[in-house]
């Protein structure tokens, strides 16, 4: 089941990337860039953590 997933996602992928190749790029940068943001909150919230517990 796993396998079909994975097959259906590649596919979907490929068929994106040939059709929209624009637009997928455009996904893929607000995906890293919310990724980025939400591990620099992160950090930062546990520096904030750790500098009052200390």
């Amino acid at each position: 089941m796993k396998k079909v997933g994975l097959v259906l996602l590649v596919l979907f992928l490929g068929f994106w990337l040939l059709n929209d190749p624009r637009g997928m790029a455009d996904s893929s940068s607000a995906a890293a860039g919310a990724i980025w943001g939400l591990t620099e909150q992160v950090f930062t919230s546990a520096m904030d953590f750790f500098a009052e517990v200390a």
